[in-house]
C-alpha cells in the first residue's frame, strides 16, 4: 500500500511543481521585470520560500514525531505478551476473532498509519501555506526599526505594536492550531489502536499514553498562557469605551485580570507535566482547568464589568479624562497636526458690501 502512495506523491511532484513554475511564478518574473522590480521580487520569493521551508519542516516534525510515539507506545507486536482475558465474554470474542485478529488487525494498522502520514502531511501543507501568508508580517518584524516614541499605558515603543506585536499574534495562533492538530492526530492514533487491541487482547496495557497525552495538554495550555499575555497590548486598540484605545477599566482592571490568567494557565501546563509523569490523576488537572477557567471569566469580564458600572459610570469623565488626553495627543500626532500653529483672529461684526465682494473665492 505504501508504494503506491509513494509513487503518486513523486507523480503529483514531478507534475505540480513544472505546472507551478510555468503558470504562475514565470509570468510574476516576467511582470516584475518589465516594471523594474525583478530584484524586489527575488526578496519576496526568497522570503516566502525561506518561511515555508521553515514552518513546513517544524509541523511536519511535531506532527509526525507525535504520531510516530503513539505507534511506537501502542505498538500491536507487544501483544503477544498480553495476559489472557479474564472475562468469559472477552474469552468468546477472542475465540471468534482468533482467525481474524492477527492478519486482519495488522493490515488494518498498516492502513490507518498511512491515513495518518496523508492527514500530516496535509497538514505540515496546510499550516506552511497559512505561514507563507504572514511573510511580510516576519518580515516587518525582522527588519524592524524603533520609533521613538512610547506608549502611554505600557511604556512600550510604537514599534512593538507595528511590528513585534502583529508576529507574537501569528506565532501565537500558528502554534495553538499546530498543538490541537496534534492533539486530535494523536488522540485518535491511540483511540483506533487500542479499539484494536481490546479487540484482540482486552487486557493489553498501553504504557506512556497517559504522559504523552499530558505534555501535548501541557504544550496547549502554555500557548494558551503565552496568548493570554499577549492580550493586554490588544487593550490599546479597543474600541468598546467612550474612546478609541485603553480606557480607566482596561488600564487599572483588565490588564490585571489577563495577567493572572496567564499566570495560572501556566500553573496548569506545569501540573499537566508533573501529573504525566507521575501516578497523580489526570482528573486533578480538570479540577484546576475548571478553576482556571471560573478565575478567568470573573477576572477579565465579569469583575471588570462591576468596576464599570460602579466606580466609572458614576464619574465618568474624570476617570476616563488622562486616557481621552492620550487619545487626542496621539491622534493629532498620527495626522500630523500637532506641529499646526493656533492663532485666533477677532471676530469682527462691520462687515459690509466691499468685504463680500472682495472675497468672492472665499465665500
Amino acid at each position: 500500500m505504501k508504494r503506491p502512495l509513494v509513487r503518486l506523491l513523486i507523480l503529483a511532484l514531478l507534475l505540480g511543481v513544472p505546472l507551478y513554475l510555468i503558470l504562475q511564478v514565470y509570468p510574476d518574473v516576467l511582470w516584475f521585470s518589465s516594471l523594474g522590480y525583478r530584484a524586489t521580487w527575488v526578496r519576496a520569493i526568497t522570503w516566502q520560500t525561506g518561511v515555508f521551508a521553515t514552518f513546513f519542516a517544524l509541523a511536519f516534525g511535531v506532527l509526525w514525531g507525535n504520531v510516530r510515539i503513539a505507534r511506537a507506545v501502542s505498538d500491536p507486536t507487544e501483544w503477544v505478551t498480553s495476559e489472557p482475558p479474564r472475562s468469559v465474554v472477552a474469552q468468546l470474542i477472542v475465540q471468534l476473532l482468533s482467525n481474524f485478529s492477527r492478519t486482519r488487525a495488522t493490515t488494518s494498522l498498516r492502513f490507518f498509519n498511512v491515513l495518518t502520514w496523508s492527514v500530516t502531511l496535509g497538514g505540515a501543507l496546510i499550516l506552511a501555506n497559512a505561514a507563507v501568508s504572514q511573510w511580510d508580517t516576519i518580515a516587518k518584524c525582522w527588519h524592524q526599526v524603533p520609533f521613538g516614541q512610547t506608549d502611554p499605558i505600557f511604556g512600550k515603543d510604537l514599534g512593538f505594536y507595528v511590528f513585534t506585536l502583529p508576529f507574537l499574534r501569528f506565532v501565537y495562533y500558528w502554534l495553538l492550531a499546530l498543538v490541537i492538530l496534534t492533539l486530535l492526530l494523536t488522540g485518535l492514533t491511540y483511540a483506533y489502536r487500542r479499539i484494536l487491541i481490546y479487540i484482540v487482547w482486552p487486557h493489553q496495557k498501553i504504557s506512556g499514553l497517559k504522559t504523552h497525552l499530558m505534555i501535548l495538554l501541557a504544550a496547549l495550555f502554555a500557548i494558551w498562557s503565552f496568548g493570554t499575555w499577549l492580550k493586554p497590548f490588544g487593550l490599546l486598540f479597543n474600541p468598546n469605551t467612550v474612546l478609541f484605545g485603553a480606557g480607566y477599566v482596561d488600564a487599572h482592571v483588565t490588564q490585571w485580570g489577563y495577567l493572572l490568567a496567564a499566570g495560572l494557565l501556566a500553573f496548569l501546563a506545569l501540573s499537566c507535566v508533573v501529573v504525566g509523569v507521575s501516578k497523580v490523576s489526570a482528573i486533578r488537572v480538570v479540577y484546576l482547568f475548571l478553576v482556571t477557567l471560573v478565575v478567568y471569566v470573573g477576572a477579565v469580564r465579569v469583575y471588570p464589568g462591576i468596576v464599570q458600572s460602579y466606580v466609572v459610570d458614576p464619574n465618568e469623565l474624570a476617570k476616563e479624562r488622562p486616557y481621552i488626553r492620550h487619545n487626542i495627543r496621539f491622534t493629532r500626532q498620527g495626522f500630523n497636526l500637532h506641529h499646526v500653529k493656533e492663532i485666533e483672529f477677532p471676530a469682527k461684526t462691520n462687515l459690509t458690501y466691499a468685504d463680500i465682494r472682495n472675497n468672492q473665492t472665499t465665500l
